[in-house]
Formats: C-alpha cells, sequence, structure tokens
C-alpha cells in the first residue's frame, strides 16, 4: 500500500516538474511518451528504495530469530540438564570429571558462536533488544569456565577473548 502510495506522489511530483519546466513552450504530443517515461523511472526509483528498506527489515527479523534460535537451543539443554546451568551462568569452577568437561565446553562452545554471531549481526538486531544481549555477553564472559575455555581455544573466537 505504501508503494503504490509513493508511485502516486512520484507522478504527480513528475508532472508537476513536467508543467513548471514546459510552462509558456508549446509541448507536442511526441513529449508526452518522454514525459511519461520519466515519471514512471521516477515511479520506480522510489519503488525499488521502498523494497531495499522492506527488505533491511527482513533482514533484522531474520538475524534476531537467528539469534533467539540459537539462545533456545541452550535453553532446551539446560531445561534438560539443569546441572550444567551452574557452570555457564552461575560461575561455578571448572568441572574436574573430564565427561563433565566436555559436556561444559560443548555448551560453551554452543553459546560462544551465539556471542559471535551477535558481533557480526548487531547492526541488525533491534536496538532495545541489543543491550540485553549485551549484558548475557557480559555475564557469560566472566564465568571461571567460559575464560578457562577461552584461553584454551581463544583462537577459535578471536574477537570475544579480547574483551576478557
Amino acid at each position: 500500500m505504501a508503494v503504490v502510495a509513493v508511485a502516486v506522489v512520484a507522478v504527480a511530483a513528475a508532472v508537476l516538474i513536467f508543467l513548471i519546466l514546459t510552462r509558456g513552450h508549446h509541448i507536442s504530443y511526441g513529449d508526452v511518451p518522454t514525459w511519461l517515461t520519466f515519471a514512471v523511472a521516477v515511479a520506480g526509483i522510489v519503488g525499488v528504495a521502498l523494497q531495499l528498506q522492506m527488505l533491511r527489515k527482513s533482514t533484522k527479523v531474520q538475524v534476531y530469530e537467528g539469534l533467539i534460535q540459537n539462545s533456545s537451543k541452550i535453553d532446551e539443554i539446560l531445561i534438560e540438564r539443569p546441572e550444567l546451568r551452574k557452570y555457564i551462568y552461575d560461575g561455578a569452577a571448572v568441572p574436574r570429571s573430564k565427561l563433565r568437561q566436555a559436556e561444559v565446553e560443548s555448551l560453551i562452545e554452543l553459546a560462544l558462536d551465539m556471542l559471535d554471531n551477535l558481533k557480526v549481526q548487531s547492526k541488525y538486531i533491534p536496538k532495545e533488544n541489543l543491550q540485553g544481549w549485551r549484558n548475557y555477553e557480559n555475564n557469560l564472559l566472566r564465568q571461571p569456565t567460559v575464560e578457562k575455555y577461552l584461553r584454551d581455544h581463544g583462537a577459535w573466537y578471536s574477537g570475544l577473548a579480547k574483551e576478557i
């Protein structure tokens, strides 16, 4: 609907420009197709601009949905395995059991992949939501298990490893 309204305004503007430029000049019927072509071109440019704006909004939505999906994966794991929560949110020390370490590291990898995605795509995240994600990031990066993981594997997450 907005595209049609803008196209009508563009055509009206082209007609107005046509009338202003041709005031006092004899206009033949041969000039009309030229001006109509101009009006359609202006309307087309405005239409493309509006489509680009809608594409940008769509991209923001898709990026944010991807971030939410990754976050939901972490939530699902923690619902199934609540004993792992303390290692990524509550400051628990690195577990001694090799099996538990592997489980925690897998969860940390998922969380860090999400944060890495957040860094890359932050320009597409709604401003009103970005601070909450930054708070999440700051909390996660201060966890002993995450700090150790980044010391061991920081090269994989160069942008995040620099923050701790």
